[in-house]
C-alpha cells in the first residue's frame, strides 16, 4: 500500500472512531437525560411518604447528573472541532 493510500486510511480509521465516540456520547447524553427524569418522579415519591431524606439525596444527584450532562455536552463541543 502506498503511503498516500495509507494516510487516507488512517484518516478514515479515525474519523470513523470520532463518529462512533461521538454516538456513545450522544447516546449516553440522552439516556442521563432519562434518569434525570425518573429521580424527579422518585424524589417526589419520597417527598409525599414523608422521606424528606431520601427527596434530598435523590434531588443531590438529580443536580450532579445534570452537571455531568453539561461537561458531556462540553467534551462533544470540543470533539466536534476542527484542528
Amino acid at each position: 500500500m502506498c503511503y498516500e493510500q495509507e494516510h487516507h486510511h488512517h484518516h478514515e480509521h479515525i474519523h470513523e472512531l470520532e463518529n462512533e465516540q461521538a454516538a456513545l456520547l450522544y447516546y449516553m447524553l440522552h439516556h442521563n437525560e432519562h434518569h434525570i427524569e425518573e429521580f424527579h418522579e422518585a424524589a417526589e415519591s419520597a417527598k409525599a411518604a414523608g422521606k424528606a431524606r431520601a427527596a434530598e439525596l435523590l434531588e443531590e444527584s438529580i443536580a450532579l447528573l445534570e452537571q455531568a450532562n453539561t461537561k458531556i455536552a462540553l467534551a462533544m463541543d470540543e470533539l466536534s472541532k476542527e484542528e
